[in-house]
C-alpha cells in the first residue's frame, strides 16, 4: 500500500497485492476523484473480460454527511479490450521498424521504476520519501 501526495496537494492510495490465488482475487479497480468515480470489475488481466462502470457528477460534488445517492445510475465504459503486454510489445516493435520514439518513452518508465522504489525505501525507512 503506498500514500501518494501530489504537488498540487491531491491524495493517492494505491493498495495492490499478488498473494491472492487467482480463484479469489477480484480483480477489482476503484478510482475516485472530485466528479466521481470508475469501478471496474475483472478487467486486470490479459483478456477481454470484466466489466466497467463510470459514476460522474457534472461539477465537483461536496460531501453530503447524511450519504443520500443513488445506489444505480452508472454509466458503462466499453473500450476496446486490449492485451496490454502484447500491445506494449508491438508498439515498441513497431516504434523500431518505424524508426521513431514509442508512444512511452524510457523517460516514462524510468519514472515509473522511481516512484517503485520510493515505496520501497518508505516501507525500509518507516517514513516519508520525496521525489524531485
Amino acid at each position: 500500500m503506498a500514500t501518494l501526495q501530489f504537488a498540487n496537494g491531491a491524495l493517492g492510495v494505491v493498495d495492490t497485492f499478488f498473494c491472492v490465488p487467482d480463484q479469489a482475487s477480484q480483480n477489482r479497480l476503484e478510482l475516485y476523484g472530485s466528479r466521481g468515480s470508475v469501478l471496474a470489475q475483472g478487467t486486470i488481466g490479459q483478456g477481454a473480460e470484466g466489466e466497467m462502470t463510470a459514476y460522474l457528477e457534472a461539477d465537483a460534488a461536496g460531501y453530503d454527511a447524511g450519504q443520500s445517492r443513488p445506489a444505480a445510475g452508472g454509466v458503462p465504459v466499453r473500450p476496446t479490450p486490449v492485451n496490454p503486454y502484447r500491445a506494449e510489445i508491438e508498439e515498441f516493435s513497431q516504434a523500431i521498424l518505424e524508426g521513431r520514439e514509442p508512444a512511452h518513452s524510457a523517460a516514462l518508465g524510468l519514472q515509473s521504476q522511481r516512484l517503485l522504489a520510493a515505496c520501497y525505501e518508505s516501507a525500509r525507512r518507516g517514513g516519508v520519501v520525496e521525489l524531485g
